[in-house]
């Protein structure tokens, strides 16, 4: 299977996410009790750029614990893994699209 089919799998599996019930009541309770377009507005851009740190969060969490635990591991235990490559080249490539979808 190819990189472009997992990546497209990930991106409808994703909406697929975003436009479940529980997504669409949450944001519906919020749109519905602002007043003006504008405060719709900014609701739905601090509820989004909340979720957005949230995962820059985890993926920074997970990567500095995966690459220190690589360090740890190969230099003091001798002892390198054969995952921790992996796992890093994945949180630095979520971390780098998601940057990219920022700075657009």
């Amino acid at each position: 299977m190819s990189a472009f089919y997992i990546l497209l799998a990930g991106f409808l599996l994703g909406l697929r996410h975003a436009l479940d019930a529980d997504h669409l009541a949450a944001i519906a309770s919020l749109v519905t009790r602002s007043r003006s377009t504008g405060e719709t507005i900014r609701t739905g851009l601090a509820w989004g750029i909340g979720h957005t740190i949230t995962l820059f969060v985890v993926c920074g969490i997970i990567l500095t614990f995966g690459v220190g635990y690589e360090v740890f591991v190969r230099y003091v235990l001798r002892n390198p893994t054969s995952w921790a490559f992996d796992i890093s080249y994945m949180m630095y490539g979520t971390l780098f699209m998601m940057a990219g979808a920022y700075a657009l």
